[in-house]
Order: C-alpha cells, then sequence, then structure tokens
C-alpha cells in the first residue's frame, strides 16, 4: 500500500504545482485586456490560493485513505491470483 501512496503523491504534487503556475500565468496574460479604463494590476489572494491548495491536499489524501482501506479489506492480493487457481 506504500507503493500507492508514493504512486499518488507523484502524480498529485505536481499536477497542484502545474495548476496554480497555469492559473497564475493565464491571470497575468489576461489581466491587461480586462482593464478598459486605468491600469489594473494583478492582485494574487495569496491567503486564497493556500486555502484552496490545503483543502485539495485533504480531499486527495482522505481519498486515498479510503482507497486504502477499502484495497486492504479486499484483500486484492488474493483477488488478482483468483484467475491462477
Amino acid at each position: 500500500m506504500h507503493l500507492l501512496i508514493v504512486e499518488q503523491t507523484a502524480f498529485i504534487t505536481p499536477a497542484l504545482i502545474i495548476g496554480v503556475g497555469f492559473g497564475l500565468v493565464l491571470a497575468y496574460l489576461i489581466l491587461p485586456f480586462l482593464a478598459l479604463i486605468g491600469a489594473l494590476t494583478l492582485l494574487v489572494p495569496v491567503g486564497q490560493i493556500t486555502i484552496l491548495v490545503l483543502l485539495l491536499i485533504v480531499s486527495c489524501t482522505n481519498m486515498l485513505i479510503l482507497t486504502t482501506q477499502t484495497l486492504w479489506r479486499v484483500s486484492l492480493n488474493a483477488v488478482m491470483r483468483f484467475g491462477d487457481i
């Protein structure tokens, strides 16, 4: 089950980092076209982004715990060897 945790961490961590990065880049690129009157500056709500990332990490961790418990109860090794008998 440790492999499941390592595998999911390897996929989820870069996805969160790349997603937040693309969001900031997209906001930076689009903002000048939205400024019809006056000059707007990009205000990054660091607190809200941090809360969102923490909520995503907590929800992914909970899903991983539930998946691990379910696979542990099912005894996945026995199920995978069922066809070998």
